[in-house]
């Protein structure tokens, strides 16, 4: 490979990896640190059902990097999200950020990812590990937090002027009333009907007073509109006797008024003449929470005018006490005044400002009331007392007594909640036609509920059923698994009230019906402690983790993992268990033997299951990795090696009493080259502190199989040795013109004349002369020598290139020509190597040295060919119909010459049986040469570099040697 290879070898490889990342990154970059988190906390075996339940890849996930601190971090800065103004407390003119701790940011905005991305399943998925997030009991860390943890609460109300407008403009087509005091800037609407029609529009002058045309000056300014109306009226119709006249408003004059105390921006305002204090409240952009809303003041000429209480129109929707505003006029908010916090199962929890309200019962219909869940008979109420010490008073508030407790400034009353749980009660969930809760009863029997096969759906495991139970003392939740059989054919399966019953499909993947459990078993689990769970590996229906139940048995494990699968092998299987001490040991198993099924299980075990064709000592890799890491100098290696003729030969993990027999059964039983005779076992002996060494023993196979007498022990090497003599079966094939072709048994020795006797000779069209004989091991031997001499080309290519490059030399000519054989020798065919030069005839008639026949030997006799081929660096490389009377140089001039690449000096004749000629140096000769039917004519490349790289031609004649066999095959 050149250079330039090397270079887009590397620029690609660059792109594909680009490419590989960018839809993991967009992916993983949708969820949340915590979802991360809480999806690397489950088991493998659960990550992995639950990811390819929503079709996501776990390990887009699970590849985040992961910090010193348990936080999770990517190339990304997470970016930050504007939201709407949630707090009174932030200025309305800012754009405010607002943190939601309830709400976990997402490491992106979802409107950046590609559509393709964004579907249904991801967003399952993620709502999913919410629900797991939200499920999963807290840590003793996020339970002390949450003790600690004061609820914060905002004051009631102030959130009401949060969308507060800049401007104020009241509606102008409402009715005046008739109490509404005119002045300057007041226009009215005059219309006269009867004799004449006329209308005017006339505006009250700083004056006070109008100039009507029919009535003259009038002065308007200070009476009520009722009052004016009348007084236009009675002036017109004195003067004009049959004249109707209305009198309207018009535009309305704007008053200037002051708004100050604890105003979010006090100062001066101008509204208009019907604007009413909550209108002015609003313009001004409310009140801080340091103001008070039960006390507004509204002050006209330095008197108090009325009060509001803006509680009024917020709790009841009353606005009757929201007085009308005129010019001059002072709206004053005094500083908050008493305050009492309400939290818990009330409908509104807030801070609510007191008023007149001196009992709980006053101040119940501010927090609207009490939730169905509220539990009241618990009620607290935290008070800081006159020394300064905050107590705690619990009152019942159920009780006519506890809603007449007095409050005080600064009380807290805390409302509970009843219980989430549900009690009495049980819940079936799964395979079932109608799943849910069902009452429970003091000593029930499951079968109460589910009697016979009807209230199953189709398919339902028969084997495999399980009920969770809850302890009531700290929700740990424990297993008790039995099966579909026991409870349709009468048996009492008790159940407990609060548990859960599973149902499971038998053709469906049961891991995602258990993944909350799963989670739970890991959450609960102590330092300690196993994690109460088993895993099934290898040939089951359904291999994974499942909850670990009461007395399991390795039957009932199977029966979990959905059975065995047909492949698998019932003979051998390894249990991996955990002692006092936390250590892994091993127990081989026989799963047709009713002991090894009914063997006991604890937490945590794994078992491990092999079919009967699979190589068992490599699924074992996990296996004996785990004892070798738990090694000690105490424990030792509790390993054992068998190697020869077993069907398995490789290293197994050792168990106590040991035997030979239970090792062979290990390694899959023996092979029918198998000696039963006198073997040996090499065993490691040591005195545990300075010394060791290697004994052999020797072991009479056939003995220790029947009548074992010999116990195995760790790190020992069992040899099984191969029949002397024995011979596997071996084949070759005659492919062509024999009278019966085929692929043919042989025997040690046997000749390639006999064999061609056994199989009838050789046809009557048959050409022995173009006989094709392939050999396994001649073609790996070639293609180690074109793997070889094809390094050595790249190294010379590049000494060459830069040696000219100094030099500067030109070398785009020799660097082209060169890549042509670089290029010849990587699409070399492997089919047509391992080619051998035979002389058949002669084999056949006695007169060589008999050709002895190997495994897998290929012998092809063509029929005669009728035609020559030029391949190689001429323009028209193909076949030419054989004539007698041509010669070399005509076939090359048939197949319109040399290329500019030709090397004419060094062209060469493959004859049809595989012999090399190469025509003398002689142009005569070389040009008058003979060429006979199947015969190749190549003519090799010219490379300029030829004198530092003349190795180019031993690789192609190997190549061209290749494709001639390949075509005389074809040809058949």
């Amino acid at each position: 490979m050149n250079i330039f290879s090397h270079i887009k070898a590397h620029l690609t490889g660059y792109f594909l990896v680009s490419l590989c990342l960018l839809p993991s990154v967009s992916i993983a970059q949708q969820f949340s640190a915590e979802q991360i988190a809480s999806f690397r906390a489950l088991p493998v075996a659960q990550q992995q059902a639950l990811a390819k339940q929503f079709g996501i890849d776990p390990a887009l996930i699970t590849s985040f990097n992961e910090n010193n601190d348990g936080t999770t971090s990517t190339a990304l800065e997470e970016p930050i999200l504007v939201r709407p103004l949630q707090s009174t407390t932030d200025n309305i003119n800012d754009n405010t950020i607002v943190n939601d701790p309830s709400n976990p940011q997402v490491l992106t905005d979802p409107d950046t990812l590609g559509n393709d991305l964004v579907d249904d399943n991801l967003e399952a998925f993620r709502s999913r590990l919410d629900e797991i997030i939200d499920q999963a009991p807290p840590s003793a860390t996020e339970l002390q937090r949450s003790r600690n943890t004061v609820k914060t609460l905002t004051p009631f109300g102030y959130d009401v002027f949060a969308g507060a407008p800049t401007t104020f403009a009241p509606a102008t087509d409402v009715p005046i009333p008739v109490e509404y005091k005119l002045g300057p800037g007041d226009t009215l609407n005059i219309l006269l009907s009867g004799q004449t029609n006329r209308s005017f529009n006339l505006t009250i002058n700083r004056a006070g007073m109008i100039n009507a045309p029919e009535i003259g000056v009038l002065t308007l300014s200070g009476m009520s509109f009722s009052e004016a109306t009348r007084l236009i009226i009675d002036k017109i119709t004195e003067k004009n006797i049959g004249l109707s006249v209305h009198v309207t408003m018009g535009e309305l004059r704007s008053v200037r008024i002051f708004i100050l105390g604890e105003a979010n921006r006090p100062g001066s305002y101008t509204v208009s003449a019907l604007s009413t204090l909550t209108n002015a409240l609003f313009v001004s952009g409310g009140i801080k929470p340091s103001g008070s809303l039960r006390n507004i003041q509204l002050k006209r000429a330095g008197r108090v005018v009325t009060e509001f209480d803006l509680y009024d129109l917020l709790v009841h929707g009353d606005n009757r006490h929201d007085a009308r505003i005129m010019a001059g006029d002072v709206i004053f908010i005094p500083p908050v005044g008493k305050t009492i916090s309400v939290e818990g199962e009330v409908n509104r929890e807030a801070i609510f400002e007191l008023h007149d309200e001196t009992t709980i019962a006053d101040i119940e219909v501010l927090f609207g009331g009490y939730k169905p869940t509220a539990f009241l008979q618990k009620t607290k109420v935290e008070r800081i007392d006159g020394l300064g010490a905050r107590t705690v008073k619990d009152i019942d508030l159920s009780a006519r007594q506890g809603q007449e407790v007095a409050i005080r400034n600064g009380d807290i009353i805390k409302v509970p909640s009843v219980l989430n749980e549900a009690n009495n009660m049980i819940t079936i969930v799964g395979h079932v036609y109608r799943p849910g809760d069902y009452a429970f009863q003091d000593d029930m029997n499951l079968g109460a509920i589910i009697s016979d096969a009807t209230h199953f759906l189709a398919n339902i495991d028969l084997d495999y059923a399980l009920i969770k139970t809850e302890s009531p003392l700290d929700k740990s939740i424990d297993f008790h698994q039995f099966t579909v059989r026991e409870l349709l054919s009468g048996a009492h399966i008790s159940v407990a009230a609060n548990d859960t019953i599973y149902f499971f499909d038998a053709t469906t993947d049961r891991t995602t019906l258990l993944a909350d459990s799963l989670t739970q078993l890991a959450y609960q689990r102590g330092l300690t402690q196993s994690v109460n769970t088993i895993t099934v590996n290898g040939p089951v229906k359904f291999p994974g983790t499942y909850p670990h139940a009461q007395q399991m048995t390795v039957e009932q494990m199977l029966f979990a993992a959905g059975g065995l699968d047909v492949v698998a092998d019932k003979h051998f299987a390894v249990l991996l268990t955990m002692d006092p001490q936390r250590n892994y040991v091993p127990t081989l198993l026989n799963l047709t033997q009713t002991e090894d099924l009914q063997a006991r299980v604890g937490a945590q075990a794994e078992l491990y299951l092999f079919s009967k064709s699979g190589d068992r000592a490599e699924e074992l890799t996990p296996v004996m990795t785990l004892l070798q890491e738990q090694s000690t100098k105490s424990m030792g290696e509790y390993l054992v090696s068998i190697e020869g003729e077993v069907r398995f030969p490789g290293t197994y993990p050792y168990v106590n009493n040991m035997s030979i027999a239970d090792l062979v059964t290990a390694a899959g039983g023996l092979k029918t080259s198998a000696f039963t005779g006198e073997t040996e076992m090499s065993r490691f002996v040591t005195d545990g502190q300075s010394d060791f060494t290697r004994t052999i023993l020797p072991v009479n196979l056939a003995k220790e199989l029947s009548q074992p007498s010999i116990t195995i022990q760790p790190k020992d090497v069992l040899l099984v040795k191969r029949i002397p003599d024995w011979e596997d079966e071996e084949y070759i094939d005659l492919v062509g013109e024999f009278t019966f072709p085929g692929r043919y048994l042989i025997q040690k020795g046997e000749t390639l004349a006999q064999v061609i006797a056994r199989a009838g000779g050789l046809s009557e069209m048959a050409y022995p002369g173009a006989t094709l004989f392939f050999r396994e091991s001649v073609a790996e031997q070639q293609r180690v020598e074109i793997a070889r001499l094809n390094d050595l080309l790249d190294k010379q290519l590049e000494i060459a290139a830069a040696k000219n490059a100094l030099s500067g030399f030109s070398t785009s000519v020799n660097t082209q020509s060169l890549s042509r054989v670089a290029d010849v020798i990587a699409e070399t065919n492997d089919d047509g190597l391992g080619r051998i030069s035979i002389d058949l005839s002669a084999q056949l008639l006695g007169m060589n040295t008999p050709l002895e026949v190997f495994a897998n030997d290929r012998i092809v006799v063509p029929r005669k060919p009728s035609t020559v081929q030029v391949i190689g660096e001429v323009n028209r490389a193909t076949a030419h119909v054989y004539n007698e009377t041509l010669v070399l140089s005509d076939y090359i001039e048939l197949a319109g010459g040399g290329t500019k690449f030709a090397d004419m000096s060094e062209l060469y004749v493959i004859r049809a049986d595989g012999r090399i000629v190469i025509p003398d140096s002689n142009w005569f000769s070389y040009s008058q040469m003979s060429i006979k039917p199947g015969d190749t004519v190549v003519v090799p490349f010219d490379v300029a570099l030829r004198d530092n790289l003349s190795l180019w031609q031993q690789v192609t004649r190997i190549i061209y040697n290749s494709a001639v066999s390949l075509s005389a095959i074809r040809g058949l």
